[in-house]
């Protein structure tokens, strides 16, 4: 469970991306995609992952046969202080 748990975090901040820029310099908007993998079963990619298949394959993230999207949550960022 802890490895799984270290690899949703590290798949987190790896999958920040940004989704635009805020009106404001300081602020930000981000896509975070949180991923179950799964390292039993047959092989599988989530369709809505299909951007991050080269990612996913990769000898990172080899111990893992399946990734699923578990949630999608759009957050503004802001600077410390503003």
């Amino acid at each position: 469970m802890r490895t799984l748990t270290h690899m949703l975090l590290a798949l987190s901040v790896l999958l920040i991306g940004v989704v635009g820029a805020a009106p404001e310099a300081s602020a930000l908007t981000v896509e975070v995609r949180s991923i179950a993998a799964d390292q039993h079963g047959k092989p599988f990619i989530d369709p809505r992952l299909n951007d991050l298949k080269g990612q996913l394959k990769s000898r990172g993230f080899s111990a893992y046969k399946s990734f699923k999207l578990v949630d999608t949550k759009t957050v503004r960022l802001a600077e410390k202080g503003s």
